[in-house]
Order: structure tokens, then C-alpha cells, then sequence
């Protein structure tokens, strides 16, 4: 072709046309390419470095169905996290957890404790008789500011019916937004080490992709959604960066002036009849189970890993975690385990009551934690005579909520916390 000459209909510089449409395409896709490696590699720096990122980029170990908000979390909960209903007379605060209003921030020199758990860190008796309200009290009244400002901020948010995973999962929602000092994780040895993962709410656990940018893209996405819907759903209420409706908003109203007592009422009726509570009994057993017998006992190995993700999780926060044992009813009464054993065919050789604690008491002791044990000041409450737990039913009753609040407020004062200055 001779100098100036136009190239033939069809070719691009005497190439076919479908091959420089080709080489147009591999150089769009290759820049693509490099942008989607150099948007990972962003949101990768983002998660070692920003707390915010990491919560909506770090791919986990999932369930089916995980809740990307708090607002999701809490409609898989329903029945249990209902805002501002009333609990033996308490108003339950606007995020539905059995406590006053959880201030956006505290007094300086407040130290801020944020409690995880169960059933047990919610608290089935009135919110003054609970044992984490009772700690608090106590705290508050050892450790006098002398300014009128208390000493120590608890905030419960215990959920009934919950697991490990779900622990942390209200730590990213809702505890991490408070930026609390210590995080207290109260584990109910009764079936804690089993149920670390609730496949009742949110279905087994699967493996999330490996790439963070479409992990953040994706929870960044319904986290805008379920922005827009919760403030419709709280009525203009405030969301937290992470995702969960503010609750500082709403005033608390004063509990009613209603005596309770274990001996009269709610908390001296069994909760369960003997028929409906001899399986919850079983389930207690089956936690005490030594490794190798007949009896299935819990996955120690899956309830180390979940553990240590909540751990990791609260640390890298700069946070630190305490960890506080709540007894199975089956280790305070050694008469209703051999009960137990005999009427399900257990040989009592096959059962170690105190090995919850020691599995327990080694992870501590591997990841340098705080551990509170109250099954021994249980045990000996247990001697001098008077119920600790409610009529066939696994959760303390007033006086059990009452031991527990003074031993844990007891070794909580114990560690070398930070303190007001007297």
C-alpha cells in the first residue's frame, strides 16, 4: 500500500477489523484488571487500618443468611430484642436490650464496660435484681468519683437465645460504636460450648468469598438500604456509622416499685414441667461430657475458633475482654447430676463437672485474658442453703443473680483496671 493510501474497508493500520476490535477489548479488560487489583488492594490497606472497613470488607466464616445490619439482627430476634417493651416493669431501651438508654458517650474517667451473652447477661429477673446492674451498683458505690459522675458505665447487651457468633456480631453492630474499655463476655456453660453457632436464626455456617472488595461492596450496599428503611422503621431515630439505630435518644422511664421474691410469685413457679425440663437437663449433661465416651459432648475445637474470633475482633479495637463463667445448673447441684445421669443412663465416669471451666481456663490462659469463674462463690452459696436458680429452669433466680453480681464486682475490682482518680 503506497504512502497516504487509505487502509481497505474492514482493517484497522492493514490489521482484519475483528482483530483490532479484539486488542481494543484485552486493553479495556486489562485496565479493568488493574483497576478491580488496585481497588482490593485499597480495601485491603482500608481493613488493616480503619475499624470501619474491616467490619464491612473482612470476609468470615458466615451463616446462611448473615445479618449485614443491626436492623436485620434484630428482626431475627424479635421476639426477644423488642424496643422499649416492658421487662418486669422495666422499659427495655429503643434497641430492645434490658438496660437504660446507652449514652453516645461517658463522663472522661468513666470506665466503660460493654457486656456480651446470653439470656444470662440479659437478665430473666427485674433490671435492678440483675447481676450485672447489681456489679455495677457495687462498682460504682467502691470506686466514689466524689463529682457525682459514676466510676463505671455497664451496658448490657445480652441477647436470650444467642451464641458466640452472635456475640460478636452484636460487639460489630452495636458494643464497638460505644468504644468501651473492657468488653465482658459472659459464657453460659451450660450450652455455650455447643451453641457457639445458632442455626436456628441464621442457619449453618458457610464460606464467604475471599475478595474484600466485593465482600465491602456488598454489605456497604444493604447497609444502605437498611439505613434508609430503619429510619423510616424508628421513626427518624439516629444510625450509628455501623449500622445500628441510636438509642441514646430515648429517655428511660423509672422501673415500678414491685417486690419480688424468690419464694412467692413468677420466680418460685417451675418454669418448665418435669417432663419439658428433663431434656434441657440432658443437653446440661452432655456439656460435662469427658472426651471419648458415649456421651456427645461439645466441639472444644469449633468454640475455641468462634472465641477467638469475638477476642480478635475487641482487640484490635484496643479494647480489652474479661471472660466470665456462668455455671450450669448441673455443676452447682451435684444430687440433680447424679439424678440426671442415672435417669438418661450416664455412668458418672463419663462426666468431669468441672471440665467447661478448665477448657475455658485454658484459653484464657493461652490469649493472656481475664477470667472469672463464679462457680465456686455459687458452690458455696449453695451450702448455706436457699435457691440460686429458678424452679426447673437453668437461669438464677434473684439470690443467684445476687451472689453472682457480688463475686463478679469482687474480681472485677481485682484486676488492674484503669480508675477514677479519688
Amino acid at each position: 500500500m503506497s504512502p497516504g493510501a487509505r487502509a481497505p474497508r474492514g482493517t484497522d493500520h492493514g490489521r482484519p477489523a475483528w482483530i483490532a476490535r479484539s486488542l481494543r477489548i484485552s486493553r479495556f479488560l486489562g485496565a479493568m484488571l488493574l483497576a478491580l487489583v488496585a481497588a482490593e488492594a485499597t480495601v485491603r490497606i482500608g481493613v488493616r487500618f480503619l475499624p470501619g472497613v474491616r467490619m464491612l470488607a473482612e470476609p468470615h466464616g458466615a451463616r446462611r443468611n448473615e445479618p449485614e445490619t443491626f436492623a436485620e439482627f434484630q428482626r431475627a430476634y424479635r421476639e426477644h430484642l423488642i424496643p422499649n417493651r416492658s421487662w418486669y416493669g422495666f422499659p427495655c431501651n429503643s434497641l430492645g436490650f434490658h438496660d437504660r438508654e446507652f449514652a453516645a458517650e461517658v463522663p472522661p474517667g468513666t470506665l466503660r464496660v460493654v457486656a456480651l451473652g446470653d439470656s444470662f447477661t440479659y437478665g430473666l429477673v427485674p433490671y435492678s435484681r440483675s447481676y450485672l446492674a447489681l456489679a455495677e451498683a457495687l462498682l460504682v458505690l467502691a470506686w466514689d468519683r466524689g463529682d457525682g459522675e459514676k466510676a463505671v458505665q455497664l451496658d448490657n447487651l445480652g441477647v436470650p437465645a444467642s451464641g458466640i457468633t452472635d456475640y460478636r456480631l452484636v460487639y460489630s453492630f452495636v458494643g464497638r460504636a460505644l468504644e468501651p474499655d473492657v468488653v465482658l463476655v459472659t459464657l453460659y456453660l451450660g450450652n455455650d460450648p455447643r451453641d457457639f453457632v445458632d442455626p436456628v436464626h441464621f442457619g449453618p455456617e458457610r464460606v464467604l468469598p475471599a475478595s474484600y472488595l466485593l465482600t465491602f461492596a456488598g454489605r456497604a450496599g444493604r447497609l444502605f438500604q437498611e439505613q434508609l428503611r430503619s429510619k423510616g422503621e424508628a421513626g427518624g431515630g439516629e444510625t450509628t456509622p455501623n449500622g445500628a439505630i441510636s438509642a441514646a435518644a430515648v429517655p428511660g422511664a423509672a422501673p415500678r416499685a414491685v417486690r419480688y421474691s424468690d419464694d412467692e410469685g413468677a420466680f418460685a413457679r417451675p418454669s418448665f414441667s418435669d417432663e419439658a425440663f428433663a431434656p434441657i437437663l440432658r443437653r446440661e449433661l452432655e456439656m460435662l461430657a469427658r472426651p471419648g465416651t458415649p456421651l456427645p459432648g461439645p466441639d472444644w475445637d469449633g468454640f475455641r475458633r468462634a472465641l477467638a474470633a469475638l477476642v480478635d475482633d475487641v482487640e484490635r479495637d484496643g479494647a480489652r475482654v474479661v471472660l466470665a463463667l456462668a455455671p450450669a445448673r448441673l455443676q452447682i447441684y451435684p444430687d440433680e447430676l447424679r439424678a440426671t445421669a442415672a435417669r438418661e443412663s450416664v455412668s458418672l465416669a463419663d462426666v468431669d463437672p468441672d471440665l467447661p471451666n478448665r477448657e475455658v481456663a485454658a484459653f484464657a490462659k493461652e490469649r493472656g485474658l481475664s477470667l472469672i469463674d463464679l462457680t465456686p462463690a455459687l458452690r458455696d452459696a449453695r451450702s448455706s442453703g436457699g435457691r440460686l436458680y429458678r424452679p426447673n429452669d437453668t437461669h438464677w433466680g434473684l439470690r443467684g443473680n445476687t451472689i453472682a453480681a457480688a463475686e463478679l464486682a469482687r474480681r472485677l475490682a481485682e484486676l488492674d483496671l484503669p480508675r477514677p482518680a479519688s
